[in-house]
């Protein structure tokens, strides 16, 4: 893991004076924003679901909880998902930002599995022994204050671009600078598109392409 620090120095370098707290959530919020909109922030696992874990009371669900595998994080779509080897095709998914509930159908509309909040996972209509696997795309909570290397090494730049826009487009401070925001919105927008690409590369449908849409959308 990399501390945040490390961003520290280069986004101050386009905001002399500005306090180091408003620096740290403007690349804290800069993460964020960035997981959102790229889904690059995934981890897979296995989960072996036996009978005395399913509710037979109501519809067969077993709920379990993953913070064993996003642990300050917050859930947000889960891309690939399979049972005891057999991939399931997930056509689209509805995603409610204002209460981290998300819900995944089938082609036939079949519920298949839900958040009922952001630390337990609901699995619908299951048998007696089942082998799960789950591809989780989560984003960091407020406070984080590490990020894998992997994410440091691949989008550092995007992530340093990101924070600079927030702090210079703050109205009024000695650090304003509207002009050097838009170019490094530029470079910002130009990292987002190219690991959301990365993304979709990586996991698609039958179709060729992940389907997703937000709340409201």
């Amino acid at each position: 893991m990399i501390d945040l620090n490390v961003f520290e120095k280069d986004v101050l370098v386009e905001a002399i004076g500005c306090p180091i707290t408003i620096v740290k959530q403007a690349i804290v919020e800069t993460i964020i924003e960035f997981a959102e909109g790229t889904w690059i922030f995934n981890r897979a696992f296995n989960q072996i679901l036996t009978s005395t874990d399913i509710n037979t009371d109501i519809n067969d669900y077993v709920d379990f909880n993953v913070t064993e595998y996003v642990i300050d994080k917050n859930p947000i779509a889960i891309p690939e998902f399979r049972i005891n080897g057999e991939e399931w095709v997930l056509k689209y998914m509805l995603l409610e930002n204002e209460t981290n509930y998300i819900e995944y159908l089938r082609e036939n509309n079949q519920k298949l599995f839900s958040f009922p909040d952001p630390s337990t996972l609901r699995i619908h209509e299951l048998e007696s022994l089942q082998e799960i696997f789950l591809r989780i795309v989560y984003k960091p909570v407020y406070g984080i204050t590490e990020i894998n290397e992997e994410i440091y090494y691949d989008w550092y730049g995007p992530i340093i671009a990101g924070a600079k826009v927030k702090l210079q487009l703050m109205p009024n401070q000695p650090w304003t600078n509207r002009e050097m925001a838009a170019y490094y919105l530029g470079q910002f927008k130009s990292g987002m598109s190219k690991a959301k690409a990365k993304f979709q590369r990586s996991f698609t449908d039958k179709s060729g392409a992940v389907k997703w849409r937000t709340f409201g959308e």
